[in-house]
């Protein structure tokens, strides 16, 4: 692992547009499914490019934490810079990456076969070794935070047999989930560090209900896992857009997804292992179009909320 992170860091900075943000390359691997994940290691041939900034002050004698933020299946999108800032003057370095990039296409709504879960989970998982080794960087309190598909890549990166395979020792101080596609997990076998889910009432696309039933599933097996929910909010409460319908949007509310011991994830008990099997899977369960738009009213409690589990972190 360390000869690893030494070839990997030996080129992975460098000086950006903007004096505190630096680009950041991090070799990754592009498994389909998470058993492939858990082969597949840390590393890979494929370079993941993404960037990092250090909030004011931040320097190798006075370390801060980080906050690796995620994008959806519709990719980066213009309103995730407003979490980023949040994060930063909180006092949290951040991080993100375009997950597509170096797997071709630019967004996967309505179609999660090319660019995965498992594949944005390792992404992730390597980012965080990297960012663990900087020396602005307090290893201890670096934090994962996403939207929609990126909020299941949060939920993804606390299941410990995938942490040890990917970063080692090295684990997310937090996972932070928005409006994610919840997972229940057979047997829970976590890291131990809490788990937030943030979801509005009136989410039609990952679903409300679904979130806190998998919450209290979790919670039930001890992990420290729970769920703000968010009156009268849809999908992408926190984006600047009017509510509007996307028809080709994956309502997947009929869908209960899980994941057995050996990591092969499930709908409705039918395997997703495959790209076939997956396709299959989906269609006993899941219909086209749901909502989408902003809520500034539920934008300002989730903020305030992270805003508080960021202050946690940092008072470690």
């Amino acid at each position: 692992m360390k000869r690893f992170l030494a070839a990997m860091l030996a080129g992975v900075l460098a000086t950006g547009v903007a004096a505190e943000e630096r680009v950041l390359t991090v070799a990754s691997s592009n498994p389909f499914s998470f058993p492939q994940a858990l082969q597949a290691g840390p590393g890979g041939d494929l370079q993941v490019n993404g960037a990092v900034s250090l909030p004011h002050g931040a320097s190798v004698n006075a370390p801060v934490g980080a906050v690796l933020f995620v994008h959806g299946a519709g990719g980066p999108q213009r309103f995730h810079q407003d979490w980023r800032a949040v994060f930063r003057a909180a006092g949290f370095a951040t991080a993100h990456a375009n997950h597509f990039t170096p797997r071709g296409g630019g967004s996967a709504v309505g179609d999660h076969i090319d660019l995965t879960g498992a594949a944005m989970a390792t992404d992730a998982l390597n980012i965080l070794s990297a960012l663990a080794a900087l020396p602005e960087i307090d290893a201890d309190k670096i934090v994962i935070a996403g939207t929609s598909k990126g909020g299941g890549v949060a939920l993804y990166t606390a299941w410990a047999p995938l942490v040890r395979a990917i970063s080692g020792e090295t684990q997310f101080a937090a996972h932070l989930a928005i409006y994610p596609t919840c997972m229940h997990w057979d047997v829970a076998n976590h890291t131990g560090a809490p788990i937030r889910v943030i979801v509005g009432t009136q989410d039609d696309w990952t679903g409300h209900d679904q979130c806190v039933a998998a919450m209290a599933h979790l919670a039930g097996q001890g992990v420290p896992a729970t769920t703000l929910s968010l009156q009268g909010a849809a999908h992408g409460f926190d984006s600047r857009r009017p509510l509007h319908k996307v028809t080709q949007a994956f309502d997947v509310r009929a869908c209960r997804f899980s994941m057995d011991v050996e990591g092969v994830e499930y709908a409705n008990a039918q395997p997703m292992n495959a790209p076939k099997a997956k396709r299959a899977a989906l269609g006993t369960c899941v219909k086209r179009g749901a909502h989408y738009g902003g809520d500034t009213g539920a934008t300002k409690i989730a903020r305030d909320h992270v805003r508080a589990l960021l202050a946690t972190i940092a008072a470690r």
